[in-house]
């Protein structure tokens, strides 16, 4: 993370709200000036997830809406130029999430993991890595799933169980896995939502 990490969040009435933790480092209950601070409006997204400063939202039409907010640092209402911009369809996936360096992983309805590689996602270009969309995986049956970076998925099971999964193949979205991979490493993973930081 950046030292200067944004948090958003998406109030009932749809407005996005900005906020920065400036004890992250010591835990320390400090907070940036104007944290709280109403960002943007209308944020009526089925999905929302982040990856390398763009803000992706999926709307209910399966459309992929890109954004980036240039007053992430200091909470201003400034966003880049062309923000909003549609760079995708079809994204009726079950879960999304990204793994930086563009990576954005989806699982289909049928379990299938599907990977893609946004390298327009600077300047919110649809310009999409050669063989995006290819599939990577099957069985991702899990209750919630994330990534923690450097390929590197997490999956909890019905069970409970906490799942580790390495995607070597991360960079070309080859379907290639580290040895171990879908190894159990905890169980008791009850949480209502879960995310890596």
């Amino acid at each position: 993370m950046s030292a200067m990490s944004a948090i958003y969040g998406i109030a009932n009435n749809n407005d996005l709200m900005w906020y920065r933790h400036d004890g992250r480092a010591n835990g320390t209950p400090t907070w940036a000036s104007g944290t709280g601070t109403k960002v943007g409006s209308g944020w009526t997204f089925d999905k929302v997830f982040a990856g390398d400063g763009a803000i992706y939202g999926i709307a209910a039409n399966g459309d992929l809406m890109w954004y980036r907010h240039d007053g992430r640092s200091d909470g201003t209402s400034i966003w880049a130029s062309g923000t909003g911009k549609k760079v995708g369809s079809g994204w009726t996936f079950s879960k999304v999430f990204a793994d930086g360096d563009g990576v954005i992983y989806g699982i289909a309805d049928n379990g299938d993991l599907m990977w893609y590689r946004h390298d327009g996602r600077g300047d919110g270009s649809p310009t999409w890595a050669s063989g995006t969309g290819k599939k990577v995986g099957s069985g991702w049956t899990f209750s919630k799933v994330f990534a923690s970076g450097e390929g590197v998925i997490y999956g909890i099971a019905n069970n409970n169980d906490l799942m580790w999964y390495r995607h070597d193949g991360r960079a070309n979205g080859t379907p290639t896995w580290a040895s171990g991979t879908g190894k159990k490493v905890g169980s008791g993973w009850t949480f209502s939502r879960v995310f890596a930081g």
